[in-house]
This record gives structure tokens, C-alpha cells and sequence, in this order.
């Protein structure tokens, strides 16, 4: 509730204590997942890809282990990627949109390995994570799912953002238009509540730093 002054400081102080409990207990989980005292959820693939679970907070290195930023650097990337989420988190609670809800996320930097921790969706672990997407892509813009509740809370999000609309073509031919990043997704929650995360592109790059290596045209 923010509809007074009262309710206003009551709310901040609640969503401050319960982050400062997430943040004491992700640091503490990520320390351990470095120190190789967690479980991985993937024992079998290399320990730089490990996945972990612990006190429902869930836990991922900085690394490129699904190959999304090869073209753009690779672990280099990714490293950078986990930053700019957590910022496009911070900048989706700013703009506040009511019904739209991020994940609690915590970086952590710990003898030169980057854990990305994150709250659960209420509900995720009980589906296969890519049947849950309700919104955006997977494959960056290969296939794209559409969700109008979704939609029209980014459109209001791309608003207060200042972010125009910009048409995407699927491999089948589909043409949706898309108010913000194609890379955020959107996934609804057995709470009822729309949560969106991959907030890392949610900003556009800023034509004044971009690389002339890269410039064609």
C-alpha cells in the first residue's frame, strides 16, 4: 500500500529489512557455493556451469554456461551481464509499475568467481522453466511468447522508461512489437503475481560509448 505518507514508510521499512535478511543470506550462500560446500544442481557438467539451490535462494555463476553471449565476448559478457541485471532490477523497482514484481538479487564477488543469487517464483521449480515463459524469448527473438496481461505492463514500463516500441520478426514469420527488450521474460507465479527477470538489456545501448570497431553501414 502507498496510497499515504503512513503507509508509504511502513512499506519501505518492511521491504528494507527483508532485503537486508536476503542480502546477509545470499552473501552467505554464494561464499559457500565458491568454497564448494553446496551441492550443484548439475554435478555433471563442468564446475564452472554449477547451478545451486540453497535456503530458496538460487545461485549462478558469471560465466557464459549457455553459449547466450558467445558473439559478444563469452565469459567476458556474461561476467558483465550478471551486473546489468542486478541494475535492470533496481530499475524496474524505481519505476514501480504496480503489478509487475522483480526477484530479489544479490551479486557476489568472492575469490575471483561472481555468484548471481535470486528469489524463487512461487512455483517454478515444480515446471520446466521454458514451458513457464509467458513472455519474451529464449533463443534471442527466434521464437517469442505473448502474454496481453504481460504486455501491457511493459508498455507501461517502456513508458515511464521512455522506450518506444520496436518490431521483432520470429524465424516463422510473426511479427510482434515489443516495449522493452526482447531478452526480459515474463513468468507468472502460482502467487498470481507477474514477476519478470533477464533484466540486463532492459536499458538500450548508449550511442555515445559505442565501440567504432563495431560500427558497420
Amino acid at each position: 500500500p502507498v496510497a499515504s505518507l503512513q503507509h508509504r514508510v511502513f512499506r519501505d521499512r518492511a521491504l528494507f529489512k527483508a532485503h537486508s535478511d536476503f542480502v546477509q543470506a545470499a552473501v552467505r550462500g554464494g561464499i559457500a557455493a565458491v568454497d564448494g560446500h553446496l551441492h550443484p544442481l548439475n554435478p555433471a557438467e563442468a564446475d564452472r556451469h554449477h547451478m545451486y539451490l540453497w535456503n530458496n535462494i538460487f545461485f549462478s555463476t558469471g560465466f557464459d554456461g549457455r553459449g547466450h553471449f558467445k558473439e559478444f565476448g563469452g565469459d567476458e559478457a556474461g561476467h558483465a551481464a550478471a551486473n546489468y541485471d542486478l541494475q535492470g532490477v533496481s530499475i524496474m523497482e524505481k519505476v514501480n509499475v504496480e503489478g509487475v514484481h522483480t526477484l530479489g538479487a544479490v551479486l557476489v564477488d568472492y575469490r575471483g568467481y561472481r555468484v548471481f543469487s535470486q528469489s524463487i517464483i512461487p512455483g517454478l521449480l515444480q515446471k520446466e522453466h521454458a514451458s513457464s515463459i509467458e513472455y519474451g524469448s529464449m533463443d534471442n527473438g527466434k521464437t517469442i511468447s505473448m502474454n496481453d496481461k504481460f504486455h501491457e505492463l511493459m508498455k507501461q514500463c517502456g513508458t515511464k522508461l521512455n522506450l518506444r516500441s520496436h518490431r521483432l520478426s520470429t524465424e516463422a514469420g510473426e511479427d510482434f512489437d515489443i516495449p522493452v527488450s526482447v531478452e526480459v521474460k515474463g513468468i507468472k507465479g502460482t502467487d498470481g503475481r507477474h514477476y519478470v527477470l533477464d533484466l540486463f538489456r532492459i536499458l538500450p545501448p548508449d550511442a555515445n560509448y559505442s565501440d567504432p570497431g563495431l560500427v558497420t553501414g
